[in-house]
């Protein structure tokens, strides 16, 4: 049972971060658009 835990706590901490690398990228991406427009 502990195990079966400690696997849905690494699994849950990787989508939090994978889901925290993958608003930067929208936000950097949408930036740059942004400025590749003004240019």
């Amino acid at each position: 049972m502990t195990k079966i835990t400690n696997n849905c706590k690494k699994i849950f901490s990787a989508v939090k971060t994978l889901s925290i690398i993958f608003k930067m990228m929208l936000l950097f991406m949408n930036h740059y658009s942004q400025t590749y427009r003004w240019l």
